[in-house]
C-alpha cells in the first residue's frame, strides 16, 4: 500500500514558518537579496530561462502591501520556480515554526491523493468520516475547479524547465501540504467528487491536525491484513535469465552508498563482467524513482555503454565563478554491453540517473527507453553542491545551485528545457495504480523478447 499520507508529512515539515505579517518593504528586501543571490550563483539561470528579469519584475511589481507568512513563502516559491531549475531547495527541517505541525496548531486538508495527467484522485480519506473512496476523482475544492487548483500549484514547484511529470508525481505526495502552505488555509473543505461511474457527490471535510490523521491512518490499518516486507537491497537489484538481465539502480545517494560500501567502478565492474561471462542479450536497466545523487555513477557508466571509442567530452561543469572543467569520452570498456538496452524511467528520474538514461541513448545504438519523460533536462542542469543563503526579513534558508552540468549537443533527441523522452511513453490510469500495474515493465518485457528472437 503506498504511504501518500506519511510522504506529505514528512515533505511538509521543513516549509512551515511562524505566523507572521511582512510589510511590502520587508518583502522587497528579501525578494531583492533572494534574485541577486540566485543571479551570484546560478551559472545556469539565462541559459535555461532567457526571460527571468522580465518575469520577476512582472512578480515582483505587483507585491501586496503587505503579507502574512503563507502569502510571503508562496512567493518565494514562485520566484524560484522562474529560475527553471529542479535542484533549488526552499526552506529546511529545522525552521523555526514547524513544531506547528507537530503540536497541532495547523490543521489540513485530511485526503491524501494521487494526480495523474492533470487530474486529482483520492487515495486515503483520512477524515474522522471517511466518504471518500480510493479512485474517486476530485472536481473542485471548495468551488474552485480541480484544474485551476493545479495551475497555481504548478506555478510554485521549481523543475527543470517545462518538465510536468516530475511535478505531477510531487503533488501526489505533498498536495494537501502544499495546498494549506500556498493556496489557502480553510477551516473546512467541500469536496465535489465522481465515483468510477461517474456518479458526483459533495462531501464537506473539517481541517484536522496530524496527529489526529495518524490515529485516523493507523486505525484504518488495523483493519487490513498485509504480508510482512521483505528486506531488500536500499541501493540495487540485479538478476539475469537466460539471455536477459534486470538491473535497477534505486539511489545514488551518498550517505546510502557510504554505508553499503558500494564504489561506482567496482560496482559496475561487477556488474558488466557478469553480463559478459553470461553471454547476456539484452538489459532491462530501471531508472524509476531514481533522484540522482553521486555524478560519478552516471559518469563511469559511459565507457560500459559505448558502441565504439569516441573522441569529445560527455560532461563540462561551469562553476558559478566560471571555472570550466572538461570530461572527455573515456575508452571504452573490454567488457562494454553489446546487447539491446532497455531504459524504464518516469517523473522520479531526476539529475545523474537522467544523465545515465541520456546517454545511454546518445552513445549505444541499440537503445529503447519506455516510461514516462524524466525529470531531469536533456542538455544539462545546475546541480552539484550548492550555496545557502537566509532571507534577511523572514530568515527563510535557500539553497540555490552553484555548478552547471552542460551536457553535448545530443545527436538523438533534442527538446529544449524537456527531460528524456520516452520511446514508448507510458500513460496510467488510476485503475492501473489502484491495481499496482506496472505497464512499462510488461511493455518491456514483450519488447525484449521480440529483441531476443530477433524481430
Amino acid at each position: 500500500m503506498k504511504s501518500r499520507f506519511v510522504a506529505w508529512l514528512i515533505f511538509l515539515m521543513p516549509f512551515i514558518l511562524e505566523a507572521q505579517v511582512y510589510t511590502k518593504e520587508q518583502l522587497q528586501t528579501d525578494f531583492s537579496f533572494l534574485i541577486s543571490n540566485i543571479k551570484t550563483y546560478n551559472p545556469a539561470l539565462y541559459k535555461y530561462n532567457k526571460a527571468f528579469d522580465e518575469q520577476v519584475a512582472n512578480l515582483t511589481a505587483n507585491l501586496p502591501e503587505e503579507a502574512n507568512s503563507f502569502q510571503h513563502l508562496s512567493l518565494v516559491y514562485r520566484l524560484v520556480a522562474l529560475a527553471n531549475e529542479g535542484h533549488f531547495g526552499v526552506g529546511f527541517w529545522q525552521d523555526s515554526v514547524h513544531s506547528g505541525i507537530l503540536d497541532g496548531r495547523y490543521q489540513y486538508l485530511p485526503v491524501s491523493v494521487e494526480v495523474l495527467n492533470g487530474k486529482v484522485y483520492v487515495w486515503s480519506d483520512l477524515s474522522d468520516n471517511p466518504e471518500l473512496v480510493r479512485g474517486d476523482e476530485i472536481i473542485s475544492i471548495n468551488g474552485d475547479p480541480i484544474a485551476a487548483i493545479l495551475e497555481k500549484l504548478n506555478a510554485h514547484l521549481f523543475s527543470d524547465g517545462d518538465i510536468v511529470s516530475s511535478k505531477y508525481r510531487t503533488l501526489s505526495n505533498v498536495f494537501p501540504a502544499f495546498y494549506y502552505l500556498l493556496i489557502d488555509q480553510p477551516k473546512s473543505f467541500k469536496i465535489v467528487a465522481k465515483d468510477k461511474s461517474g456518479k458526483e457527490k459533495e462531501v464537506l471535510k473539517t481541517a484536522i491536525d496530524r496527529n489526529r490523521m495518524i490515529e485516523n491512518a493507523k486505525a484504518s490499518q488495523s483493519k487490513q491484513t498485509s504480508k510482512p516486507k521483505a528486506v531488500e537491497n536500499e541501493i540495487y537489484d540485479f538478476n539475469v535469465e537466460g539471455k536477459s538481465a534486470y538491473l535497477k539502480l534505486k539511489t545514488f545517494n551518498r550517505a546510502k552508498l557510504k554505508s553499503a560500501k558500494i564504489k561506482a567502478k567496482s560496482f559496475y565492474k561487477m556488474i558488466f563482467k557478469e553480463l559478459s561471462d553470461k553471454a547476456v542479450k539484452a538489459l532491462t536497466l530501471d531508472l524509476r524513482g531514481n533522484s540522482g545523487g553521486r555524478t560519478e555513477y552516471s559518469d563511469v557508466l559511459v565507457s560500459y555503454v559505448l558502441d565504439e571509442n569516441m573522441d569529445g567530452y560527455h560532461k563540462k561543469t561551469v562553476s558559478w565563478e566560471g571555472k570550466t572543467r572538461t570530461y572527455g569520452i573515456p575508452k571504452k570498456k573490454k567488457k562494454a554491453f553489446n546487447g539491446g538496452i532497455f531504459v524504464l524511467i518516469d517523473g522520479g528520474t531526476f539529475s545523474a540517473a537522467s544523465i545515465i538514461a541520456r546517454n545511454i541513448r546518445e552513445y549505444h545504438d541499440d537503445t529503447v527507453i519506455v516510461g514516462e519523460e524524466s525529470a531531469g533536462r536533456y542538455e544539462g542542469f545546475a546541480a552539484g553542491s550548492s550555496q545557502t543563503v537566509y532571507l534577511p526579513e523572514s530568515n527563510l534558508r535557500i539553497n540555490i545551485p552553484r555548478y552547471l552540468i552542460e551536457l553535448p549537443v545530443p545527436k538523438k533527441e533534442y527538446q529544449s528545457n524537456r527531460g528524456v523522452i520516452p520511446d514508448h511513453p507510458i500513460t496510467y490510469t488510476i485503475e492501473d495504480v489502484i491495481e499496482q500495474r506496472d505497464k512499462a515493465m510488461n511493455l518491456t518485457k514483450q519488447l525484449t523478447i521480440k529483441y531476443l528472437n530477433g524481430n
